[in-house]
C-alpha cells in the first residue's frame, strides 16, 4: 500500500507533446515499483494510457517538467501530479542572492534542467564570474 511513510519510487521522463485546443499537452513516460505503477494504473481508471510497450504515461498542460521528476499520489489518494518542491527550492534559493551570485545559481539550474539533470562545464563560467565579484558586493 502506498502511504506518506513509503519512499516514492515514481519517476516521469519526457517522452513527446503535441497542442491541443490551444494547450500544449506534455506526454511523460511513468516508471516505478509494481506496486507503485499498479496503484498508478487503478487510480488513473478509464484515463489509464500505456505507449507501444506497455509503459504508463502521464500528461500534464502548459509545463514540461524535468526528467526525473517524482510523480506523487495525493494525501487524498485519488489523483497524482508532478512534485514541484524542488522548482519552489530553486526559486527560493536564486532569490535569497540578487546579483551574481543569483544570476550564477539560475544559470546552474537551467543548466541542470537543460541537460537532463547534469549540469554542463559551461555553466561553470558565471559561478566563476560570480566568484570573482563577491568583493563588489
Amino acid at each position: 500500500m502506498l502511504n506518506s511513510k513509503t519512499r516514492n519510487k515514481m519517476k516521469i521522463k519526457n517522452k513527446s507533446d503535441y497542442p491541443r485546443n490551444g494547450k500544449q499537452i506534455f506526454v511523460s513516460r511513468v516508471s516505478g515499483t509494481k506496486e507503485e505503477l499498479a496503484k498508478y494504473k487503478e487510480v488513473q481508471g478509464e484515463n489509464y494510457r500505456e505507449d507501444e510497450d506497455g509503459t504508463p504515461l502521464h500528461y500534464s498542460t502548459g509545463v514540461r517538467h524535468a526528467d526525473g521528476s517524482a510523480l506523487k499520489l495525493t494525501r487524498a489518494g485519488d489523483k497524482f501530479f508532478v512534485d514541484q518542491s524542488e522548482k519552489a527550492k530553486n526559486i527560493s534559493l536564486v532569490a535569497q542572492y540578487p546579483g551574481p551570485i543569483g544570476d550564477a545559481l539560475a544559470a546552474q539550474i537551467a543548466a541542470k534542467l537543460l541537460n537532463g539533470n547534469n549540469a554542463s562545464a559551461t555553466a561553470t563560467a558565471p559561478v566563476e564570474a560570480a566568484a570573482d565579484n563577491i568583493g563588489e558586493m
